[in-house]
Parts: structure tokens; C-alpha cells; sequence
């Protein structure tokens, strides 16, 4: 019943609700309608009331995940609770008691092990929620044979994890995500190709500065106890030196507001599919411009074409978003972009 609707906008908007969606951007439009559909699909089985969502950064010395509890999924306006974030060593905090059937290194209770380590880990921060996300490892080493091994270890590890809470929660959305489809959805979409090509910091770094550039916010996605509001605070919220590395940590935090706000899109979208979803496309595209427009002014990052138009006309006055934005300002804005 959506394909009819969807087919009727350009492939222009098409392209920018599966981008909001989280969904895959084909270059054919029947299969980008497709595409989308399935996604409407599939959150209509969720229930957006006082949903969780578990968010998962893979690696068995550094294992990190955030639970993340919601009053309203749909409500993008509300910023996520963080219930419990931490890093974990697996092998210290599940490992120690495990006992071989021959010995550690052979093929046998290597496998075995990891499967272990995964039931105990899964009972443990497993309570039923509603979304789990999961960071994808690469499958390609770049020809190192130093770190081919945990390459494969970490892949394996993410496939047994997979089983077991699929085996444990039957009727869980999970969805495997990247670092690089992650940032590309809150900061790499926005702004021009040139101008992070000359960039000097790297993705992790970048993230990292979201991160920060959130905490610092009054208004930011997310809601940690008010104690903390720097990197030493932050250190100490979680029980961690001064020296222990910070960044699978964000990340963790950073996907589980990513699939929030993508399956936020697409309930609301299901919402919004009789009305004009160019409209709507321009209502997200700047909420979350919102979110992080400060910091690509900071950065010194160019805008991509299309979203300098939005910065021009939104933004430019006092170089904050107007509170409220009337139907007016948003039918003049589609005449001068190309969701006509």
C-alpha cells in the first residue's frame, strides 16, 4: 500500500528518506521504494512505548555496550537515558572458569570458548530489549598477517554472539552497523567530500569530538547524570583510569542515538506517509542539523552543496535553528531546493 505513495516523489527525495531511515540508497527507484517499504514494514511490529535498545562495540579484551532506556521511540525530541554503558574484558570477567575439553589452543575449544564466553555474556546484559545494534567487523586484515588473527577471532566472535541472542531473544530486531555507515549519517552526509578529504582527523577522532561536542550540550541527544560533563568526570562515571582509552565506549553510545534516531524516522515517517514528505524530509534534515551545526562550524568543514542551502536559509540569522519553524518558511524552502 506505500509503494504507491513513495513512487509518486522524485528519486531526489527518495534518496534522502532512506538516508534519514538508515536504509540502503539504490540507484533504481522501484528498488529504493522497495527498500523503503521493507523498512515501514518492519517498525510497524514495533512498539515504540517505553521501548531499550542495545547497542554493541565488538572486541573481547575491549567489549563495550550501552542500554539505552526511552519513553516514546517516535519522540526524537526526547533525549536518550543512558541506563548502563561500560567496557568489559571478557576473558578476565567471563573466561577465567572455563575449562578446556583438551587445551585453549586447539580448534576445538577455541570455538568452544568463544561460545562460552557469549551464553554468559548474553545472560548477563541481555533483559529484552527491543532493538539490538551491533558493530560489523571487517572481514580483510590489508594483507598484516600481525593482526589477521584477531581479524578473524573478533569476526567469529560477532557470528556466535549473533546465534546467542538470536537464540535468547527470537523476536529482537538486530541490526549490524558500521563505524563508517554511523558517521556518515551524522556528520559525512552534510558536508562536502572535498573538504573531509582534506581534513586532518581521522573518523575516530571526529567521533569522538560529536561525542564531547554532545556531552557539552544542553540540548544534546543524549542524558548522563549531571555530574558529568568532561572527560574526567566521564572517566569516573565509569570506573576507569585516566589512562584507559575512551573510544569503543563512544562508539557504543554513538549507535545506539544512530538506530534510535533511524528507526525514530522511519515510526514517524509511517506517521507522515499520507501527508507531503518532502516536508517531512526537510523537518529531519534539520533536526538533526541542529544537533550539529556548531560543530562543523568548528571543525572548519564545508557544508555539501545542498545542505549550505539549508544553512543559508535556516541558520544564517543567529546561527541557531528558529524554535519554531511555520509552514511558510518550509514551502518557500522547497522552491529553492530540489524537493519540488
Amino acid at each position: 500500500m506505500y509503494h504507491d505513495t513513495l513512487l509518486k516523489y522524485k528519486s531526489t527525495s527518495l534518496n534522502q528518506l532512506a538516508l534519514l531511515c538508515g536504509l540502503p540508497t539504490k540507484t533504481n527507484k522501484r528498488a529504493r521504494v522497495d527498500c523503503l517499504v521493507q523498512g515501514l514494514n518492519m517498525v510497524s511490529k514495533l512498539h515504540p512505548k517505553s521501548p531499550t535498545i542495545l547497542s554493541v562495540d565488538i572486541g573481547i579484551k575491549n567489549f563495550s555496550y550501552c542500554k539505552v532506556k526511552l519513553a516514546d521511540l517516535a519522540e526524537i525530541s526526547e533525549p536518550s537515558i543512558v541506563d548502563k554503558w561500560a567496557k568489559v574484558n571478557l576473558h578476565d570477567t567471563y573466561g577465567s572458569d572455563y575449562v578446556p575439553l583438551l587445551d585453549l589452543d586447539t580448534l576445538i575449544d577455541s570455538k568452544r570458548y568463544i561460545n562460552y564466553i557469549c551464553k554468559r555474556l548474553v545472560s548477563d546484559i541481555v533483559d529484552t530489549p527491543d532493538i539490538v545494534v551491533m558493530e560489523t567487523q571487517r572481514t580483510r586484515s590489508n594483507n598484516n598477517a600481525i593482526t589477521l588473527p584477531n581479524v578473524l577471532l573478533n569476526y567469529t566472535f560477532e557470528n556466535i554472539l549473533y546465534a546467542n541472542l538470536y537464540n535468547s531473544l527470537p523476536k529482537c530486531v538486530i541490526v549490524p552497523m558500521t563505524s563508517t555507515s554511523m558517521i556518515n549519517f551524522w556528520i559525512n552526509r552534510f558536508v562536502s567530500k572535498e573538504s573531509l578529504r582534506k581534513h586532518s582527523k581521522s573518523s575516530k577522532k571526529i567521533r569522538s569530538q560529536l561525542f564531547f561536542h554532545w556531552l557539552g550540550s544542553s540540548d544534546g541527544p543524549f542524558k548522563l547524570p549531571a555530574e558529568v560533563q568532561d572527560k574526567k568526570s566521564l572517566l569516573k562515571y565509569l570506573d576507569l583510569q585516566k589512562s584507559d582509552k575512551i573510544d569503543d565506549l563512544v562508539d557504543s553510545l554513538l549507535y545506539n542515538l544512530t538506530i534510535r534516531t533511524q528507526v525514530s524516522n522511519q515510526i514517524n515517517l509511517l506517521r507522515w506517509i499520507d501527508k507531503d514528505l518532502n516536508e517531512f524530509i526537510i523537518r529531519r534534515n534539520l533536526s538533526q542539523l541542529n544537533h550539529i551545526y556548531p560543530l562543523i562550524q568548528d571543525l572548519g568543514l564545508r557544508w555539501h552543496e545542498e545542505f549550505e542551502l539549508y544553512i543559508d536559509y535556516f541558520f544564517r540569522a543567529n546561527n541557531t535553528l528558529p524554535k519554531i519553524i511555520d509552514e511558510n518558511s518550509i514551502c518557500e524552502f522547497k522552491k529553492l531546493s530540489k524537493l519540488q
